[in-house]
């Protein structure tokens, strides 16, 4: 059984994985949240991870909320190995 967040980050992107897979998938990355104005990423600088706006942001500019509210984002690593394996 997903959770409300859980199953709105499947309608979002995970739509065609079953719920089990889905649970594989999020196990990986980790919940947190953004201010508005917080830099998600830098120009130049490698990622460390990748983040999955899943509500609050109407906009981001220039890797940037635009918002009034807070985002609440998933990360996922980025890996830079050719020996990564995933769920």
């Amino acid at each position: 059984m997903l959770t409300a967040e859980e199953e709105e980050v499947r309608t979002l992107v995970f739509r065609d994985l079953p719920p089990k897979k889905v649970l594989q998938v999020i196990g990986v990355g980790t919940w947190a949240s953004a201010s508005p104005g917080e830099q998600l990423i830098e120009r130049g600088k490698p990622l460390e991870s990748i983040a999955l706006i899943v509500r609050g942001a109407r906009q981001v500019l220039a890797a940037r909320v635009s918002d009034l509210r807070r985002a609440i984002i998933m990360r996922f690593p980025v890996c830079r190995s050719r020996h990564c394996s995933g769920p």
